[in-house]
């Protein structure tokens, strides 16, 4: 029961992460016109989708990393050409 409990809880904080990330996503002038992708696992971030510009694929990745509770940022975003 000890690690179901543990489970929930590791659920509850990636989705906190996740939501955290993306509302700071949509009140950002330069990130918010693009749907991002987000997914939380144990602490461990993961972006995906497609950007303008590399700075806004490393503006993605400094925003994620900043947010509490985050391990680690990996990216999957493109560039749109």
């Amino acid at each position: 029961a000890r690690e179901v409990g543990s489970a929930v809880a590791s659920a509850s904080a990636d989705a906190a992460i996740t939501a955290k990330i993306k509302a700071k996503y949509a009140v950002d002038r330069n990130l918010s016109a693009f749907g991002i992708s987000v997914n939380t696992t144990d602490g461990g971030v993961t972006l995906a989708g497609n950007v303008a510009s590399h700075q806004q694929i490393g503006k993605a990745m400094l925003t994620a990393l900043e947010t509490d509770g985050v391990r680690e940022v990996n990216s999957t975003l493109q560039v749109k050409r």
